[in-house]
């Protein structure tokens, strides 16, 4: 992206939303040209746990076995969730111990009734990290009166102006 004609690369930002928030994340803390975060929904903390952590571990032996495809369909539901998590995958993955390498001005905005997951381990346990750190300015905002998936609808405008203003502000 940064060769694109028309980009600043000292000018960079990552919007995440949901599971993208947490890729988003990683991004940021990994990639030193990004300047600004805002994730939304961002779940952030690894969902396997138990169970359900033995189950991805299995799957991840499946697919190297070639038992299960390499990105599997239809295998695995997860409430509310639409499409197939690759839980093989998720083993590798827990954006919230990344959030303490951000150094850049970061929004997270959760939904006041999450469904999907507990906001305190994810955006609310991010906005701690990175307010004990105070490497940069961090604002966590919860947008009442909406779930996960009201992020693109009911509050699909107060979201979008927040991380609009965001950036507008720190880039």
């Amino acid at each position: 992206m940064e060769g694109e004609p028309h980009v600043d690369p000292h000018r960079i930002g990552a919007w995440g939303t949901s599971f993208g928030g947490g890729i988003a994340l990683h991004h940021t803390a990994n990639d030193e040209r990004i300047k600004v975060l805002a994730v939304q929904v961002a779940s952030l903390a690894s969902v396997l746990k138990g169970d359900l952590a033995a189950h991805a571990r299995q799957r991840a032996i499946d697919a190297a076995r070639g038992t299960i495809p390499s990105i599997p369909q239809g295998l695995d539901a997860y409430p509310r969730l639409a499409g197939t998590p690759h839980l093989a995958r998720f083993l590798q993955y827990n954006a919230i111990e990344e959030a303490k390498m951000l150094r850049v001005p970061t929004l997270i905005l959760d939904a006041g009734n999450e469904d999907l997951f507990d906001i305190r381990d994810n955006g609310g346990c991010a906005h701690e990290i990175l307010r004990m750190a105070a490497a940069a300015p961090v604002d966590y905002r919860i947008i009442d009166g909406i779930d996960h998936y009201g992020i693109y609808f009911d509050g699909y405008e107060e979201s979008s102006e927040a991380a609009l203003a965001w950036f507008d502000r720190y880039l």
